[in-house]
């Protein structure tokens, strides 16, 4: 049954070019491609999907690009509905290295008007009452004001739902204004929106908390190879990242951590139990070709090494 809905305002159609070396201005062989549905929200639903928690993905989509990108989603078995406009969704190409360095050249994606903006917020409106999560994540195209990601917000938790938000910039800012139940900023993400640099797990703890004091009733700060911090109500501290033998994609890594979270909530668990199953479902899609494919056997077999540090 699915009782999650995403909304990806400016979905992609992700290539992966494995090459030998990645030289500027120079002549390249690919030696691997392959193309996956993407942008945050859908990457989040496959996730999800991908965890025992089935979610809908809904978005905006546009051109040749959009329908393949629908295909593809199809063919991994999630749920999407999208509203089409003009133009062609984006194309997101990674340049990705032997020893898994990966280079991003991300398009800007199609100018969505306010008529199809309205469509999707009604699109919304019909699957909340039968979801109990909503994530709210990823770019805005151009037409799309940062306001939108508040009113979205504001939509879901008017009728109860849990809101996650992960967002950048102003539209994180707005978002914020609305009290969202959960963000999940990145390192950069955080500090862009705070405006300092942000050091250790330990040290992004206080971070969480300060974005906290803006509106959110929790936030999770992901760092990467340096695990991640949380702030919530009644608990905050930080988790160490699991080591990895085998890097094969951090491409969408981000947005399985936030399927984790969903997935925890889903089932009952506190934030930081919520996040450790997040970190070991986001260590074991790195570890696999694609875009935010974990594995659930392995990620349930992992979770337990996972370390919670209180505050």
């Amino acid at each position: 049954m699915i009782q999650t809905v995403t909304v990806t305002v400016n979905p992609s159609l992700d290539r992966t070019l494995r090459l030998d070396a990645l030289w500027p201005g120079g002549l390249h062989r690919v030696r691997q491609a392959r193309a996956d549905a993407a942008g945050k929200g859908i990457n989040v639903a496959r996730a999800c999907t991908r965890l025992g928690e089935p979610a809908v993905a809904l978005g905006i989509l546009a051109g040749n690009a959009g329908r393949a990108l629908a295909d593809i989603l199809r063919r991994d078995g999630v749920t999407g509905e999208f509203e089409w406009v003009d133009g062609e969704t984006r194309t997101n190409l990674k340049l990705v290295e032997p020893d898994g360095r990966t280079t991003e050249i991300n398009e800007q994606g199609p100018t969505v008007p306010e008529t199809a903006q309205r469509r999707l917020q009604e699109r919304l409106e019909t699957w909340l009452p039968k979801v109990k999560a909503v994530v709210v994540a990823g770019s805005l195209p151009p037409g799309v004001p940062p306001s939108f990601y508040g009113e979205l917000v504001s939509q879901a938790r008017e009728v109860g739902a849990f809101v996650i938000l992960d967002a950048d910039g102003e539209a994180l800012r707005a978002g914020l204004r609305h009290q969202p139940d959960l963000v999940k900023p990145n390192r950069e993400e955080a500090e862009r929106l705070l405006g300092r640099g942000l050091g250790s797990a330990r040290d992004a703890v206080e971070v969480a908390r300060t974005i906290r004091a803006e509106g959110a009733a929790r936030v999770l700060v992901s760092l990467g190879a340096a695990g991640c911090a949380f702030s919530g109500p009644d608990k905050e501290g930080w988790i160490d990242a699991l080591r990895v033998s085998h890097l094969e994609s951090t491409t969408g890594a981000g947005d399985t951590l936030v399927a984790g979270l969903v997935a925890g909530w889903l089932r009952g668990l506190s934030l930081p139990e919520a996040a450790r199953l997040g970190v070991a479902a986001a260590s074991s899609a790195v570890g696999r070709e694609g875009v935010a494919r974990p594995d659930p056997h392995q990620t349930a077999s992992w979770v337990s090494q996972v370390q919670v540090h209180q505050a």
